[in-house]
């Protein structure tokens, strides 16, 4: 039997059981619910699923009645500073909205199911297209199954965009209860502003989302021998890229750096590879400088090229402080313990700073992170600007014993990031 087509208002539309938004270049998204979205930015979950598409969050934004944004970046943190903070709730408008398309869409499919209509809108609802929607057998198609024929925006019949939908344009998001969720391990979040809602967020999405963003295909590996512990354009070999960069296996080799048997990419500050690693590491070298920065999780704007991320560090007695511009995020490091060797040991740093395209701030006792010195300006480190963003380095500044940046500037810069600035710039973004 056929159901009726889904009715429009020209954003909105309702079809069967599912209210959706049109997001850029026409793509049609439900409204996940607020139990769905957390479970999606729910660290504490173990497996791994893809990151949603840009205009699924973009989407959700609308849905909640939020400041939209069509860059993914800002459109994820603003949809996960909501869920932090609490109380998200659908607007009465849009609510209203859902009710009147619902309404009309009951009595179309009504109509259909009683030989009135044969399955087809003959006019948008509330201003907006018709369409037709098929299922098969004598129950509705899942969400995810659901193939419709979208009617233009104007107000014309059924087909003057004529153009087959198909599952994935409908996306129906994350698993609705009560079928089963698919949840997984974080892989990206935002560090907060706030002491309640923004306050270091480091949570990511991870559940899984219907039209996922292309994967991104596998960088070159690299060729260095393995009688060098780092890579030959000076890429470091992290236990922790190990997937990533890999090379061709010469045999065993004493300067391998390989993690330990028990070792596990959740490792945090205090239980990753430690000081007691028998792998031995060349001289520390040099701390102060300008440093040259790699990570595959922060080369994704095209904005923001790879090849411009650096990180400059600068020692003050026994403490570090580090200028990082990381593309889409830059700011300010802070190291309460110096290194004093090579090793493994992963040494925690605090962060502030601002995301690059809003100039939206963040700080907070829990935007943290962590760096690895493996010597002669090898370094790798984990900051959770951007969910817990990987990235490796390589000292660039030869025999200069000075930072190109004061630490004096870098003290200045980092109390600038606080509550009271915060405040003054977010009353001046949304008046």
């Amino acid at each position: 039997m056929a159901f009726a087509g889904p009715v429009s208002n020209g954003k909105f539309s309702f079809a069967v059981d599912s209210f959706y938004v049109e997001t850029s270049n026409h793509n049609l998204h439900r409204r996940a619910t607020v139990p769905e979205l957390q479970s999606l930015f729910d660290t504490s979950t173990a497996s791994k699923t893809p990151d949603p598409v840009g205009h699924w969050y973009e989407a959700q934004l609308l849905h909640y009645g939020l400041a939209p944004s069509k860059n993914k970046a800002v459109a994820k943190m603003r949809l996960l500073d909501a869920v932090r903070g609490g109380g998200l709730a659908v607007p009465r408008d849009i609510v209203k909205i859902e009710g009147d398309l619902k309404r009309e869409w009951k009595r179309r499919d009504k109509e259909a199911r009683s030989g009135g209509s044969s399955g087809t809108g003959a006019a948008g609802g509330a201003g907006g297209a018709g369409a037709s929607a098929k299922a098969g057998g004598n129950k509705r198609k899942r969400d995810g199954e659901e193939s419709a024929t979208v009617g233009s925006r104007g107000g014309s019949t059924a087909g003057s965009r004529s153009s087959q939908i198909p599952a994935a344009s409908i996306d129906p998001g994350p698993a609705q209860p009560p079928r089963t969720k698919q949840t997984a391990k974080c892989s990206r979040g935002r560090g907060g502003a706030t002491a309640s809602s923004r306050e270091g967020i480091s949570q990511t999405p991870a559940a899984s989302i219907d039209n996922p963003e292309p994967a991104r295909g596998p960088r070159t590996k690299q060729t260095a021998r393995r009688s060098n512990p780092f890579f030959g354009d000076r890429r470091p070999t992290d236990p922790l890229y190990k997937q990533e960069y890999s090379t061709p296996d010469y045999g065993p080799n004493p300067m391998d750096i390989d993690p330990p048997s028990d070792y596990s990419e959740n490792n945090g500050p205090d239980d990753g590879p430690g000081d007691d690693s028998s792998t031995p590491l060349p001289p520390l070298g040099l701390v102060n400088g300008e440093y040259q920065i790699w990570s595959s999780d922060l080369d994704q704007w095209r904005d923001y090229p790879e090849e411009e991320f650096n990180l400059i560090l600068g020692l003050a007695g026994n403490t570090l402080w580090g200028s990082y511009d990381f593309g889409m995020f830059h700011g300010i490091m802070h190291l309460e313990e110096r290194p004093w060797s090579s090793s493994f040991k992963k040494i925690p740093f605090k962060w502030r700073g601002r995301e690059s395209s809003e100039r939206e701030m963040s700080f907070g006792p829990n935007c943290t992170g962590w760096i690895q010195f493996y010597g002669e300006g090898r370094i790798c480190g984990q900051i959770n600007c951007y969910g817990n963003v990987r990235f490796s380095g390589q000292r660039i500044s030869g025999e200069e014993t000075q930072p190109p940046r004061s630490v004096q500037s870098m003290r200045e810069e980092w109390n600038g990031y606080n509550q009271e600035t915060y405040d003054n710039e977010n009353r001046e973004r949304w008046r």
